[in-house]
């Protein structure tokens, strides 16, 4: 702090406390200093290191940070996390809403769909690379001196649930809060998530001069409670009438158009609410996007003006196809029937250079609202994998970026989703690639594709296999474990117990759970595979699932399926290499009934009837102490 002179204090919320500063050089320039106050300095230096990549984030709609930075405070004996951003004199637009309260003049309509044009575009950025903001309110958009704005305090709620930090809840932005955070579901801070956000802000500038922030919390909390109460028929028309309710005052103010799209953003479920991709695709956006001034709406325009489709050179080969993708980048169906063209001619051999790469990357990214290119460029890019080397041009951070752009702009398309999971796996066989995909947000993808699709089993296979492979780089692992990986692996295994990949797979990752330092550190949270081996259901263990019952159903079910009994008992052995902690949580008797009908089963085959024995002769010295 010794660069910085502090001025007052701005405000405080549940992250920590917000002080005007000025800057301790003769330009004595004025900004807004957020501090978060962490557990320890290990936390808060992990925090920081994660941070510094916020710093690159530049938009027109943005308040960047300036700077991050740790602090300890020795009077204290508190350490913080410190965010630098610029100071709006004018306020947020929550200044705004409790001004209108007063004069009760609602804002223009035009105005509204500026601000909702500005703020559409600053989150379709941060998407883009692969971030969630996590705490989209009025607060945390600020208005400069043109009536513009400024989105502020990105990612900071993401980034910082991460790290053990002495954060306080207000009960005001929790009753505004989307369903899923609020219920503290595994990988919940994703960017549908960021969608309720943007539809809170909307709804609060519409009905800023009838209700309160605390009041409209509220009637949030009312409507959130009606759909989880409601018979599952009834609670969607229940949910929405009480927002069509709160709207009524200012129908005859907003257009039809608008309503309906608080109606969409505030969908209870995440899947029920807009993706991105199909928001930007709806006329209320570009034209929110016009009125904003927007450069994206300027780069759609252009490419509605695009040259009329031209015929693939289908039979020419490699080079005129990949001249054809050059020229033909900007036109969404001609670069979508090239990308499949591709995956046609190069399933069998061939390579790309890294230059041609590049172009294709390019083309994902100009197109990214189209299922179909976004499937088709993971589709070629997976069958490039098959021969690509590790280290070569497809293993870049480009690549992971874009494969992770693909998969969030589309989260609820399981074609997509799974080709995806598979190029993961692909990128996991080189260690540096494997390191990007766990720091660009790969795992909880990966995660959250998981979560999204309760009922894809094929789905549920790669991913885990995409999982299990990744998680041998040992942080990949410990993030895995921290988003809930192991709930979400031991649900889905129950969920499909009729599927040998399903189970051959989902134990292999429990293996690479079990392995993990951190797992065995975290054993008493339920974060290892150890603690829910014992538990009869959910309620028996907070979080935890049936996981003795669960293996052993599934050995019953593919009693005949080797390659799931490879798996199963790897992981068993794997588990009894720590016996006095077994011990510590499960019955060791269950345990062993288990191995042995395992091994009975398989006992001419080495590859599962020696690290049973392995497991064995670790239980059975347990056992004999006793």
């Amino acid at each position: 702090m010794e660069n910085y002179l502090v001025v007052k204090q701005l405000g405080s919320g549940p992250l920590g406390t917000v002080l005007l500063v000025e800057a301790a050089t003769a330009d004595r320039l004025r900004y807004a200093l957020k501090r978060v106050e962490c557990h320890d300095e290990s936390s808060a230096n992990k925090a920081f290191k994660e941070s510094l990549r916020l710093t690159s984030i530049r938009h027109p709609f943005a308040a960047p940070y300036r700077e991050i930075f740790v602090d300890w405070n020795a009077d204290h004996s508190s350490v913080y996390v410190c965010f630098v951003m610029d100071h709006f004199p004018n306020g947020s637009l929550e200044s705004i809403t409790s001004r209108k309260l007063k004069d009760k003049k609602p804002l223009d309509e035009e105005i509204v769909r500026k601000w909702f044009g500005q703020t559409l575009e600053f989150l379709a950025y941060i998407h883009g690379r692969g971030l969630c903001h996590g705490d989209i309110r009025a607060s945390n958009i600020f208005l400069r001196d043109d009536l513009s704005i400024s989105v502020g305090d990105f990612c900071v709620a993401t980034l910082m649930a991460d790290h053990q930090t002495n954060t306080r809840t207000d009960k005001a932005i929790m009753d505004a809060t989307a369903p899923e955070v609020q219920a503290g579901r595994p990988a919940t801070y994703t960017q549908a998530a960021d969608m309720w956000g943007l539809g809170c802000v909307l709804l609060n500038l519409m009905l800023c001069t009838e209700q309160s922030w605390q009041s409209l919390g509220q009637t949030l909390l009312r409507y959130k409670s009606s759909e989880s109460d409601s018979a599952e028929d009834a609670s969607a028309a229940a949910a929405s009438r009480i927002l069509q309710e709160a709207l009524a005052p200012v129908e005859s103010v907003y257009s039809p158009e608008l309503r309906a799209a608080v109606l969409g953003l505030l969908a209870v479920r995440p899947t029920d609410r807009p993706t991105m991709a199909a928001l930007l695709e709806t006329p209320l956006a570009r034209d929110c996007l016009n009125l904003a001034g927007s450069a994206m709406a300027d780069r759609r325009r252009k490419q509605q003006v695009t040259t009329k489709d031209r015929p693939i050179p289908r039979d020419s080969g490699l080079e005129p196809l990949l001249e054809y993708v050059d020229r033909e980048l900007n036109n969404e169906n001609c670069f979508r029937e090239a990308l499949e063209e591709l995956c046609t001619q190069l399933r069998s051999a061939g390579s790309l250079t890294a230059e041609q790469l590049c172009t294709l990357h390019q083309g994902l990214r100009s197109h990214l609202a189209s299922e179909e290119v976004c499937t088709a460029y993971c589709c070629l890019l997976g069958n490039l994998a098959i021969r690509a080397s590790p280290g070569g041009p497809l293993y870049s951070r480009e690549s992971v970026d874009c494969v992770l752009l693909a998969m969030s702009q589309h989260p609820y398309c399981s074609g997509l989703l799974r080709s995806a999971a598979a190029l993961l796996m692909a990128f996991a066989a080189d260690r540096r690639c494997s390191q990007l995909v766990g720091e660009s947000g790969g795992i909880d993808a990966l995660l959250s594709a998981v979560a999204a699709a309760p009922d894809d089993v094929d789905l549920f296979a790669l991913a885990a296999n995409a999982l299990w492979s990744l998680c041998a780089y040992a942080p990949n692992a410990r993030r895995c474990l921290e988003r809930d990986g192991l709930l979400l692996v031991t649900r889905a295994m129950k969920a499909f117990g009729d599927s040998p990949e399903a189970q051959e797979h989902g134990a292999a990752l429990l293996l690479a759970f079990s392995m993990s330092p951190s797992a065995v550190q975290r054993a008493g949270e339920h974060a290892c595979g150890l603690t829910v081996l014992d538990c009869e259901s959910v309620e028996a263990a907070g979080e935890g699932l049936a996981g003795l019952p669960v293996l052993a159903a599934a050995f019953h079910v593919h009693r005949d399926n080797v390659e799931v009994a490879e798996a199963m008992a790897s992981l068993l052995r794997e588990l009894c290499m720590y016996p006095e902690l077994v011990k510590s949580v499960i019955d060791i008797n269950q345990m062993i009934e288990l191995i042995n009908t395992v091994r009975k089963r398989f006992l001419k085959t080495p590859a599962v009837a020696k690290p049973l024995d392995e497991a064995l002769r670790s239980l059975e010295t347990v056992r004999f102490v006793e």
